[in-house]
């Protein structure tokens, strides 16, 4: 947002000056570029390979009681930040730096390998 002001200043001929430039958008941008790999990373981790365990230890865990509403949950908290994420990036159109990539993918492969540990 406050790019967009000080543009619009800027085209009205009263520009900000370059100690009062706000620069915490891009800061705001390579985390928001790392939360939308991380949550994609995360779901393809779950649905690839421990989406059966879960359900398996869920059935084990309450075995005696309804799981069902659990597994529902459990869909639910892998898909919502999905779905919400992937919303919020197409309605913003947030333009992401190809210079990312290369942080991105070292936080997504560190991501997966401690995942794989733990």
């Amino acid at each position: 947002m406050c790019i967009v002001v000080e543009r619009k200043l800027a085209e009205r001929k009263d520009p900000v000056d370059e100690k009062d430039r706000s620069t915490s958008w891009k800061i705001g941008i390579f985390f928001y570029s790392v939360a939308l790999t991380l949550v994609y990373s995360a779901n393809v981790y779950f649905f690839a390979l421990v989406k059966d365990d879960s359900e398996y230890q869920l059935q084990i865990e309450f075995s005696k009681g309804e799981i069902s509403w659990r597994n529902s949950f459990l869909w639910i908290a892998h898909l919502l930040p999905l779905c919400g994420l992937t919303i919020d990036f197409c309605l913003n159109s947030i333009v992401l730096s190809h210079k990312h990539t290369v942080v991105n993918l070292i936080f997504t492969f560190a991501y997966f390998f401690f995942t794989y540990i733990g």
